[in-house]
């Protein structure tokens, strides 16, 4: 999965044929929510720009251009890539997403901001202005949601400096009380599923949980009904993939469609040597590429997902990385954990381990395992 979202800034003057002037304004229907809120916004911070043209529009843009800027020309021209708008309305993360495009664009028309790909120590952007070729391939999704919005919001319009505390935070967790519900060392038995057929085949070979996919198909290998995510808890598992680099593999936990509900994993997965994603499988792209080097590339590394107090913490190498909040649009449920695995590689788990809060601890639903086909929203490799 790739969805690296570059911003796209165009610094012409552009001729056309339309009657267009200084306070010609037309913005339709599908923009102006987001016009009106940079608008409100702005006027928090000392701006005024409702005397001020702009057009916005649908364009088909080349080059998978979600889209542009025209700032050196009265009124305002902003263009949106028909294709990247219609694939972010079917995704959980619509609205912040579109406006997280609006506000780069409408900084770059009205604020007259440049790119900046600054980055915050946790690895986040420092603004949502990042764009252009960004440093290590990194896409540059911004984690525009929860407590981040107002930080990103408060930026775009002031330039700060300050450092947001969120970005050098180092969670200490002492004292939990837990019990091990999950200890999977894969000397024996798996409690994911073993077997084989046309599309894949999974075994314990040498201590490791092993599973090969056999065409292009990525899966979810899932077990549901051990952990319930309402709950607090830990998952810690140790593995490795034979991906190529443009693959993505990793942990999942939370929900698979059952035909009731549709389906909400939350992933953090390893793509290519140093990148990890973190996202949820309902949204378009992930939340956050991250680049770290505390990778081992092609060896075994421990991944980690703590969940406390509605808080989401991520680990690689035993060492914290991220974290992410829960809300009522992005929420987990469900009681599913596993993996993902690429098409055409192998996924090996040398143990995985899962813990539950003790109050929390309710009787065990039966378990089931299954293989499902991965379902995450298909994504372009945007640029903005």
């Amino acid at each position: 999965m790739r969805n690296a979202f570059f911003f796209v800034l165009v610094i012409i003057l552009f001729s056309s044929c339309e009657e267009w002037n200084i306070k010609t304004y037309n913005v339709p229907s599908e923009f102006q929510p987001y016009v009106d809120k940079f608008k409100t916004d702005a006027k928090k911070y000392g701006y005024n720009f409702d005397d001020k043209g702009l057009i916005v529009r649908f364009a088909d843009l080349d080059n998978n251009i979600a889209g542009l800027a025209y700032y050196k020309r009265n009124p305002i021209l902003i263009e949106i890539d028909r294709e990247y708008w219609a694939s972010a309305s079917n995704t959980k993360n619509a609205h912040d997403i579109k406006e997280n495009l609006l506000f780069h664009e409408l900084g770059h028309g009205f604020l007259q901001r440049m790119h900046d790909n600054t980055v915050l120590a946790n690895g986040d952007w420092k603004t949502i202005m990042c764009g252009d070729k960004l440093p290590n391939d990194r896409a540059s999704n911004i984690n525009y949601r929860g407590f981040r919005k107002a930080y990103y919001i408060e930026e775009l319009f002031t330039r700060t400096n300050d450092t947001p505390a969120w970005s050098t935070l180092i969670p200490q967790f002492d004292n939990i009380d837990e019990n091990v519900i999950l200890q999977q060392d894969f000397s024996s038995g798996s409690d994911w599923t073993i077997g084989s057929n046309s599309l894949y085949e999974s075994s314990i070979e040498n201590g490791a949980y092993t599973f090969t996919t056999k065409t292009s198909q990525a899966f979810y290998v899932l077990n549901k009904g051990t952990l319930n995510t309402s709950n607090d808890f830990y998952i810690e598992v140790r593995l490795k993939a034979s991906a190529g680099l443009d693959d993505s593999f990793g942990l999942v936990c939370g929900s698979f469609n059952d035909g009731n509900t549709p389906t909400s994993l939350h992933y953090f997965y390893q793509k290519g040597n140093n990148h990890m994603y973190i996202g949820e499988s309902e949204c378009l792209g992930p939340f956050i590429d991250l680049y770290t080097e505390i990778l081992h590339p092609n060896e075994f590394n421990t991944f980690a997902i703590r969940k406390y107090n509605n808080m989401l913490y991520y680990y690689i190498n035993d060492t914290f990385i991220y974290h992410n909040d829960l809300d009522e649009i992005i929420n987990m449920y469900g009681s599913q954990i596993g993996f993902k695995i690429p098409g055409n590689s192998t996924l090996y788990v040398d143990y995985a381990e899962v813990r539950e809060n003790s109050t929390g601890l309710k009787k065990r639903n039966t378990t089931e395992l299954s293989v499902e086909k991965a379902t995450e929203k298909k994504v372009i490799h945007w640029n903005k």
